[in-house]
């Protein structure tokens, strides 16, 4: 199971219904939500200085939101925190998804999947045998571990 999960989309609607469903089949113990990418480059900047202590294992970023989009988000991320924090993983979530992005989106390390809005319970199996994912599920219990705050 994933310990600390965030979730970024400006749809309320969809942040409950994904929210319930994380909770409903036990994918995630903690969930954060926040409601676009620069909110998300916040939240990461709080970890980094010691401000905010919930470190996701996941994160699962809507990639058309405005303020800061899902692939803007992933690139902001990758530039400032993913050396930081090398064991957070990434899933975009999209109701269309263009080969070109998806290809894109891939290239980022951090990014594990690109997966259809809405999310699916068969979404949320796949993820779980995913390498980045998978010690989460097979009973293997990894704490994520804070780095210390940037001075």
């Amino acid at each position: 199971m994933i310990n600390n999960l965030l979730l970024i989309d400006d749809d309320y609607d969809s942040l409950y219904i994904s929210k319930r469903m994380f909770k409903k089949v036990g994918f995630a113990n903690h969930i954060i939500t926040l409601s676009n990418g620069k909110q998300g480059i916040e939240y990461f900047g709080k970890l980094a200085v010691g401000t905010e202590q919930m470190v996701p294992e996941l994160i699962f970023s809507d990639s058309n939101m405005p303020v800061m989009n899902g692939l803007e988000f992933v690139e902001e991320y990758t530039c400032r925190f993913a050396d930081r924090f090398p064991f957070v993983k990434i899933c975009l979530v999209s109701a269309l998804i263009h080969p070109d992005y998806r290809a894109k989106a891939l290239t980022y390390s951090s990014v594990i999947e690109v997966v259809e809005k809405p999310i699916r319970q068969i979404d949320l199996d796949g993820l779980k045998a995913l390498d980045g994912l998978r010690q989460h599920f097979d009973g293997i219990i990894k704490n994520s571990v804070l780095p210390p705050p940037l001075r």
